[in-house]
């Protein structure tokens, strides 16, 4: 029914003007968080679902091929941060106005971080100093969702799960600390072990 009432010419129009308006969002947010040659342009592939790069010379790459886990989660924050912010304009979307973020700081920091219990000495903690090179970029993770969520009046929520720590996000208006899970305790872990005790008796009770 749809297809009757839509020519052909007007919705390749329609789907330009979208992709022109998601590749300016791209481009600013990857802009912020700092990806390799930011100002080459880039353009939504919707066929493979894939960005493409364009560089100078007239060279396409597309995100497989452009390398560096740095690189890879850059386009990959910005894309995501621009989709929900072009989807807050339809207020008929049926996209959850919240995002999950998992670990984007995984590229810059290991799975620790320094003042964490020492997997080998339980009785010490990690001492290790990070590069303050890699703060700052992981830093700029923060900062460019803080931009998403002060662009969209706080029409977002953006949840992030994630072993760095404060001084990674700290000076940021936008990022708040809900929980943090480090350390020992009741309370020092994503799933509390109340609910994982709860579980164990209610198993045993069934059989």
């Amino acid at each position: 029914m749809l297809k009757r009432k839509i020519s052909a010419h007007d919705e390749r129009a329609r789907l330009d003007e979208v992709l022109a308006s998601l590749t300016i969002g791209i481009a600013e947010y990857a802009r912020t968080i700092g990806v390799e040659s930011p100002d080459d342009p880039i353009s939504l592939d919707t066929k493979n679902l894939t960005l493409i790069r364009h560089s100078k010379g007239g060279r396409k790459d597309h995100l497989w091929e452009i390398g560096s886990g740095a690189n890879w989660l850059g386009y990959h924050v910005a894309t995501f941060l621009a989709l929900h912010e072009f989807l807050l304009k339809n207020d008929r979307s049926p996209v959850a106005r919240f995002l999950v973020l998992d670990q984007p700081s995984q590229v810059y920091f290991p799975d620790r971080w320094p003042g964490d219990p020492d997997p080998k000495k339980p009785n010490k903690v990690l001492s290790s100093e990070k590069d303050s090179d890699d703060i700052a970029r992981v830093h700029l993770i923060f900062e460019t969702i803080s931009r998403c969520v002060e662009r969209t009046h706080g029409r977002i929520q953006i949840i992030v799960i994630d072993h760095a720590d404060e001084p990674t996000w700290s000076g940021l208006e936008n990022i708040k600390t809900v929980q943090r899970w480090r350390g020992v305790g009741p309370n020092s872990a994503f799933i509390p072990q109340a609910w994982i005790d709860a579980l164990d008796k209610n198993a045993s009770r069934d059989l």
